[in-house]
Formats: C-alpha cells, structure tokens, sequence
C-alpha cells in the first residue's frame, strides 16, 4: 500500500467518483457465469444486459446473502465451474428481491448490496474532512491510503509532542475510515502517532469512537437531508475528538504500559495475544520478530511490536485492525493475570 500525499488522493477520488456506476436490480434477473476462472454477473443496464466481472468483495457478498459457505463456493467455482453458476442462479431466482449493483464503471461488480445501503461514498467523505484540514494550520495529514475496499486517512495535530519515555514522542490525532462497499462503518476513532518508527496507534471504539453503519435509506434517497446530517455529525465528531481531550488520558495509560515490564517468554505472550486477537501465523511471526528485535520488554514494547506488524499488512482493513489491537493492548494487557509468569 502507497501513503498518497493529499493532490494524489483527492485525484484518484475524483477519477474513481466520475467513472462508478450503480444498479438497483431484481435478482430474478440476474445471471452469474463463470468462464476461463473469472465469473461474471449479468444484470439489465438501461435498454440491454451488461456483464461485470465479480470481484473477490462481490463474490463474499453474493455468497453470505445466499447462505452459501463461502469456502464451498469458492471450491465449486474453481473446481467446478458449472455447478457454481447453476447453484447461485438457483438461488437468486427464488428470491423476490432488489439488490445494490456497485461497479466501477466498466467491468467489475465491486459490491453487491442491500437497497437499503446508505451510500457514504469517498468524495463526500473528503467534502467532510478537507474543510477541517485547510481551516486549521495545527493538523497535518500523516498518512492517506485507498484502496478498492477503503479508505483511510490519519490526521495528526502538529503541537508540542509528549513523550511516553525520554526520547521517544508521540502526536495525538484521529483516524478516519470508509468503505464504499459495505467492508465496515464510517469510522472515527482516536490516534496516536509514534514518531521514533511511524507506527500507529488506534484507541478502541468503547474510548471515544464515533461509527456509522451504511444502512438507512434506499439508493434513490441518499441525497436526503438524512445524509446530510450524517456528514454534518462527522465533521462535529472529528472537530471535538480533534481537541486533544482525551490524549492526557491515552498518554497516562502509554506511560504505565512502558513502565510495565512483561516477565513471560516472547513466544509465549505472541502466542497469548495470537489466540485472544485472531492473528494468524505469518503476524505472530512478525509480531515476535519486532518484540525481541527491539529489545523492549515491557507492555509498551509489546504494543509497538503489534503496530509496527500493521504496516505490513497488505489490506487497509487488516492495517487498521492491527493498530485497533494495539489500542487494545493497553487496557486489556496491563493486568497482572497477563504479565504473570
């Protein structure tokens, strides 16, 4: 993943926003097949029948609205191709229902959706944040990535760094995160950005987030005053978490994390944390190689280990879940039951 500087992002927005296009379609009359590995979805698009190509996003939706093991479907659809079209077109045409089609614009279905999805798309998202970043000369854009599930911008407040441990600053700011195609909420949450290795640091939501699941009204209205009050709500919310209230708070609990020795062998709390978070192999790998590496055996270091393991992450999703659990870390890590040896 690019950190895009703002010119960049703000383009590559523009260019996506003009060339998407949606499709409210009944699913009696749609089709899916699979030809040379890649299966396609067939819908009515103005007077003719238009195929997109199915993404890995559109195929998960597809197959969780239909009930179908999604390691079944893709097993079917790799191994037996005939099977998978005529499984899912049996299915489709039983139902009686509309479904959101979101395409880029040219051959692939990159979201398939409830009518009710409220779409909260990435232009409208930047209308929200840019004015907050140009009326402030205090914040910095710290990092911007987007990618074709999310994106993700984290903002930073350019006042006097704290410091957690002698030689070691950290910038209080938000992250912010969206998607267009129903991979999670329009997110808000605290961040903290350690400067010694740019690794980040995602308070949890129960400390002061602010979501907003993308379900409401149907496509034809998403430009009702009920949007609107959503993006109002989010500005308000980014403003106040921008304030700094809470980052004495965050720095108390940072402070205590570094104070806080760890006495359990490495392999034994990556495992710990491994089994409590859901990381897989290859991140407690990763995890363990940063925590003995850095040579810092406290709560603190165990936390910076997880963060700097984010920015390995090859999804924006992933790379935000990461940095959440590193914000887990010090509330729920700093017990004597897990520091016990």
């Amino acid at each position: 993943m690019k950190n895009l500087n703002l010119p960049a992002l703000i383009n590559q927005v523009e260019k996506e926003e003009q060339a998407k296009k949606d499709y409210l379609v009944d699913t009696r009359s749609m089709l899916v097949g699979t030809e040379n590995s890649e299966s396609y979805i067939t819908i009515p698009a103005g007077r003719s029948r238009q195929s997109f190509r199915l993404n890995e996003t559109a195929r998960q939706q597809l197959a969780s609205r239909l009930n179908v093991p999604l390691p079944y479907a893709e097993r079917i659809r790799n191994e037996e191709p005939a099977l998978y079209d005529r499984t899912l077109n049996t299915l489709l045409h039983r139902k009686d229902e509309q479904r959101l089609i979101r395409t880029n614009g040219d051959d692939t279905c990159r979201a398939y959706l409830s009518k009710n999805y409220k779409i909260m798309d990435h232009d409208m998202f930047l209308k929200s944040v840019l004015p907050i970043l140009s009326l402030n000369p205090n914040l910095n854009l710290q990092e911007a990535f987007l990618s074709d599930t999310h994106l993700q911008l984290s903002i930073t407040l350019e006042e006097n760094d704290r410091h957690v441990r002698p030689g070691d600053p950290v910038k209080y700011g938000v992250v912010l995160l969206n998607s267009e195609v129903g991979l999670g909420s329009l997110s808000l949450s605290s961040f903290i950005y350690r400067l010694v290795c740019s690794n980040g640091l995602v308070v949890p939501e129960r400390d002061g987030s602010l979501r907003r699941i993308h379900l409401g009204r149907a496509m034809a209205d998403v430009n009702d005053n009920y949007n609107k009050s959503t993006w109002r709500e989010y500005s308000n919310a980014i403003k106040e978490l921008l304030t700094g209230k809470r980052f004495e708070e965050i720095m108390a609990s940072m402070r205590a994390a570094a104070a806080r020795p760890i006495v359990k062998d490495a392999e034994v709390i990556v495992e710990e944390i491994g089994k409590k978070f859901n990381l897989s192999k290859e991140e407690q790998a990763m995890v363990k190689a940063q925590y003995e590496a850095n040579a810092d055996m406290s709560v603190w270091g165990l936390i910076n280990s997880v963060t700097e393991a984010a920015k390995e992450a090859t999804t924006i999703q992933r790379r935000n879940e990461l940095q959440i659990i590193g914000g887990k870390l010090l509330p729920q890590i700093s017990t004597p039951s897990v520091m016990a040896a």
